[in-house]
């Protein structure tokens, strides 16, 4: 899962002119390892702030390929491009940007391994973190051949 988790962040990155979105049925997560209940790859939003105060009972990993607003533990603070989250079945969501559109990718999951596994990668949730610029620099340079 630590695997498709990273893997799916470079994902996240490749051109902005390509956009994909997918969502499936919601399964009890007691009656599966592993759902992927979603996925948004470059999804372009208006100027907006969406606001869940009571996230959407299932995990949520999320990119932005803009500077957002993001609530995590440490509050609301604005964030640079390039920076990702892993929200917890519990977590609110509370993300975006009022003043322009912006751009995010996402992957709803669920499952009785999802929480194990995330607690043995060593990933924080309801912890903004930040891709290094040397790694956004050689991804882009990557995606365009």
């Amino acid at each position: 899962m630590v695997y498709f988790i990273i893997n799916l962040s470079y994902i996240m990155k490749i051109k902005k002119e390509y956009s994909y979105k997918l969502f499936r049925e919601k399964l009890k997560s007691s009656e599966v390892s592993c759902h992927i209940r979603g996925v948004g790859i470059n999804e372009k939003m208006p100027p907006c702030i969406v606001s869940r105060p009571h996230g959407t009972e299932d995990w949520l990993l999320m990119y932005f390929n803009e500077s957002v607003d993001i609530k995590s533990s440490d509050g609301i603070k604005k964030h640079p491009a390039g920076s990702w989250i892993i929200w917890s079945k519990v977590d609110s969501h509370y993300y975006g940007r009022t003043d322009i559109e912006w751009m995010h990718s996402w992957i709803h999951f669920d499952g009785q391994s999802i929480a194990p596994i995330i607690a043995a990668s060593g990933f924080e949730t309801n912890k903004v973190m930040h891709l290094k610029q040397s790694d956004r620099k050689s991804t882009r340079l990557n995606s365009s051949h």
